[in-house]
């Protein structure tokens, strides 16, 4: 998950700094741009420190997959609630 997101997030950057181009196309950089994974932001608190291991699997499975009822949108917009209350939470 990790690798996956590192390299969404370099092909997003590599997308955006395009749209400073005369010859970009805003809407396939902004539809690149909503690829990216959900979970994006689970591997980004890891590796910055901010969660642990256990913490983002515990997130990532209760959070579930998107289905019918769930989308990718309603999981981000639950995962950044999550994360912003992780962080002000004492681990023990």
């Amino acid at each position: 998950m990790m690798a996956d997101t590192e390299a969404a997030d370099k092909l997003v950057d590599e997308a955006l700094s395009t749209l400073s181009t005369p010859d970009a196309d805003a809407v396939e950089v902004a539809e690149f741009v909503a690829r990216v994974p959900w979970q994006a932001p689970i591997a980004r608190a890891v590796t910055a420190g901010t969660l642990s291991v256990d913490a983002a699997e515990s997130i990532r499975a209760g959070l579930g997959q998107i289905d019918a009822s769930v989308t990718a949108e309603k999981l981000a917009a639950a995962l950044a609630a999550l994360l912003t209350e992780a962080s002000t939470v004492n681990a023990d």
